[in-house]
């Protein structure tokens, strides 16, 4: 595990960290025609293209951004998600004694169950599989002994997943810690003891049948490995909370899940809460806000790290589910990321929100963006690549024959022909411009919405130096790339400003040639438009 400390200074050792994970469209939605409306950039942010209608039935896009700690695209495999945001914290854990927690989230069919459990009959090995060879071969180096234990949360309800879903009670004793009278914990030597009992625990958890999925995990499954030393005292804890799938009432089939929803959604909350009081350092946590919090306590407090990672669907069908998804990560992480030591005094603004209202933007819709307003009715060619409307290829008018314009015009007809391609010129340079000026104001409008998140970032990269272990590249590395994205941004809309420069001033040319022509060399051409220049 010492070969890990190179790994961790990807991620940072952050108290909270949030990665966003997208799978790939399955069978099924390809066949139905569902469109791929995920677009992951720079290893960091998130871009959701919501298809939207009007009253009038016409379709235009959305464009929702989001920037997380790490974000994986559907090329990434279970192996290269973990060696990124998982083995950092295990090594963490297993070299300084501390509690990590790891949180796979999202809606029902998102890829939680395959991220955590991988795909055994495609010999692909999942988080569980992957973190247990590491974890043993900490164990055999240094003669610690590993316990797992396995249960799940249903309905408020804590069940032994190791003694066939056995009823179980949580109690707080005098020191006013959290115990789980009564339940299972097994001693495993290897990989494949461990996975054997998450096999076990995997075949007794309660399922149910969602829009999504014939077969949905309805219940959070809970999986603790507790590294003990002689004295049987914890010296690591290694947590793995596979969430059961969040999705809305309208989507649960059956009375009994539409229950089951209910509590998902409400400890969902509740664990949402008890991040924004420890980030902000309330002198309160409320844990006791559902089960799931409860069992969760000690795992918060202390030396301790968490993970979550937020699974996504990237069909078009999915695009709400995949934004709730998306809000919950980003505000959990924005929590992280603002809690700076002290909470704010009650009712004064943060400095995040003071930077929107200075650029007078919306706190809640600052990365929402219409990007399109004219677009096919067909779903497959909302996505296709759009051409830039500052290189619409101008159209050029079809003169006239020039040896019939001499044999038959006289001097004036030939300056009449010459000044009627003019205006022509000048009509479709104007159109140009009218077409061109609602994109650019809306591009202009996204860049400064990324470029706030990206300032975001670079803040809580500062205030996080004093905290990163790893010295001071971690943060240079981080800086850096969001530097270059912030340069490459500022180079793709200034070349949008040069287009429309570059069309304002022939248009003033030709205006000025019509004016000259019309009423004579010598008189003065009256401006009714002023130029504008940008610097170059």
């Amino acid at each position: 595990l010492k070969t890990m400390a190179t790994a961790r200074q990807e991620i940072g050792m952050r108290k909270m960290a949030v990665t966003v994970r997208k799978r790939p469209l399955t069978q099924k939605e390809i066949k139905k025609g569902d469109a791929d409306i995920i677009t992951v950039r720079d290893g960091l942010s998130i871009v959701v293209n919501e298809v939207r209608q009007r009253l009038d039935t016409s379709k235009y896009i959305e464009e929702h951004s989001y920037i997380f700690d790490q974000a994986f695209d559907e090329r990434c495999t279970n192996e290269q998600l973990y060696a990124q945001a998982v083995r950092p914290l295990i090594a963490f854990a297993c070299r300084e004694g501390a509690k990590i927690t790891c949180f796979a989230y999202g809606q029902t069919g998102a890829g939680k169950t395959f991220t955590t459990m991988g795909e055994p009959k495609s010999n692909v090995r999942g988080l569980y599989s992957l973190a247990a060879t590491d974890i043993f071969r900490h164990v055999r180096a240094t003669g610690l002994k590993a316990f797992v234990s396995f249960y799940e949360i249903y309905c408020s309800r804590v069940y032994d997943l190791l003694a066939k879903r056995a009823r179980l009670n949580v109690r707080e004793d005098a020191r006013q810690a959290m115990n789980i009278v009564g339940i299972t914990e097994e001693e495993v030597g290897d990989e494949s003891g461990l996975m054997a009992a998450v096999v076990k625990g995997q075949a007794a958890r309660m399922s149910g049948e969602t829009s999504a999925n014939d077969e949905s995990s309805r219940s959070h499954a809970v999986l603790t490995i507790s590294l003990k030393g002689r004295d049987a005292v914890s010296s690591s804890k290694i947590i793995f909370i596979d969430l059961a799938g969040s999705e809305r009432a309208a989507d649960t089939i059956g009375k009994q899940t539409k229950q089951d929803g209910a509590e998902i959604n409400k400890s969902l909350l509740a664990l949402k809460e008890c991040i924004r009081a420890i980030d902000n350092e309330k002198r309160h946590t409320p844990f006791r806000g559902s089960k799931l919090t409860m069992v969760l306590k000690d795992a918060f407090i202390g030396n301790s790290r968490t993970i979550m990672l937020a699974n996504i669907s990237p069909s078009s069908s999915n695009a709400e589910h995949t934004l709730n998804t998306l809000r919950y990560a980003e505000c959990v992480r924005e929590l992280a990321v603002s809690g700076s030591g002290k909470a704010n005094p009650q009712g004064s603004p943060g400095k995040y929100d003071i930077l929107s209202q200075a650029l007078m933007l919306s706190r809640q819709e600052a990365n929402v963006v219409r990007v399109g307003m004219q677009f096919p009715q067909s779903e497959s060619q909302l996505f296709q690549p759009r051409k830039d409307s500052t290189s619409v290829e101008r159209q050029k008018p079809q003169p006239q024959s020039s040896d019939n314009l001499s044999s038959r015009s006289p001097p004036e007809t030939k300056r009449k022909a010459s000044g009627s391609s003019t205006e022509e010129r000048h009509t479709v340079v104007v159109k140009e411009i009218a077409e061109s000026e609602e994109e650019l104001i809306a591009s202009h409008q996204r860049h400064v919405d990324e470029m706030v998140l990206l300032l975001k970032r670079e803040v809580f990269e500062i205030r996080g130096l004093d905290r990163t272990e790893g010295g001071l590249l971690p943060y240079v590395q981080a800086s850096r790339q969001l530097i270059l994205r912030e340069m490459a941004l500022l180079q793709n809309l200034k070349s949008k400003f040069d287009g429309m420069q570059d069309k304002l001033l022939e248009e003033k040319r030709l205006q000025a040639e019509l004016h000259s022509r019309r009423h004579g060399p010598n008189v003065k051409a009256v401006r009714n438009m002023p130029a504008v220049f940008f610097p170059k």
